[in-house]
């Protein structure tokens, strides 16, 4: 699913760019996943999740619920916005 993100946040950057726009003043873009945003130009803001754990979190769910297929539970995990050029203050 990262590619579609990935992808998708791409076409916005471009179309910004397209637009003779410029990113912090004119217009703020922010992705989710924060995979590859980093060297992306410019930079995407986004929101960063714990891969890893989530991919704990899913293996004792599915662990869970084999055992007690009535007891299935969430979990959630925290996420942080990791700032960069994509986007500016608001005016």
């Amino acid at each position: 699913m990262w590619v579609v993100h990935l992808m998708l946040a791409l076409a916005a950057l471009y179309a910004v760019v397209i637009a003779g726009m410029y990113f912090a003043q004119n217009v703020s873009i922010i992705g989710y996943d924060d995979t590859m945003a980093e060297i992306l130009t410019p930079p995407l803001t986004s929101v960063a999740q714990p891969i890893a754990e989530l991919g704990r979190n899913a293996v004792t769910l599915a662990l869970e619920a084999i055992a007690d297929l009535s007891a299935l539970a969430r979990k959630t995990v925290s996420t942080r916005l990791v700032v960069r050029g994509s986007t500016g203050r608001p005016r």
